[in-house]
């Protein structure tokens, strides 16, 4: 595999960076302290290791429920009306390329 890949289309191409959320999370994994905490990977835990939620949390939730949003998450490149605001406030609303 290695002496394919140093003629490849994409042998120019260096490896990303490992992530280091999920590096905490394996080095938590390999810790043997048993009052570790893992607070890398957004989950919060009692003591009794249940999943703690957060008071602000809880309100988001409501008001997420309230208004009859949904949980998706924002696409990659933002939200739309977002980002069009932002360009007009960067640009200004007569710029003829926004």
């Amino acid at each position: 595999m290695t002496a394919t890949r140093q003629f490849g289309t994409w042998s120019h191409v260096t490896a990303a960076p490992a992530d280091p959320i999920l590096g905490l999370n394996e080095a938590f994994k390999k810790d043997t302290n048993p009052k570790k905490q893992l607070l890398g990977m957004g989950v919060y835990r009692d003591d009794k290791s249940k999943p703690y939620v957060l008071e602000c949390v809880r309100r988001a939730e409501k008001k997420i429920l309230d208004l009859d949003m949904d949980h998706e998450y924002s696409p990659i490149e933002g939200i739309a009306s977002f980002v069009n605001k932002s360009l007009t406030l960067a640009f200004g609303a007569d710029n003829k390329q926004l």
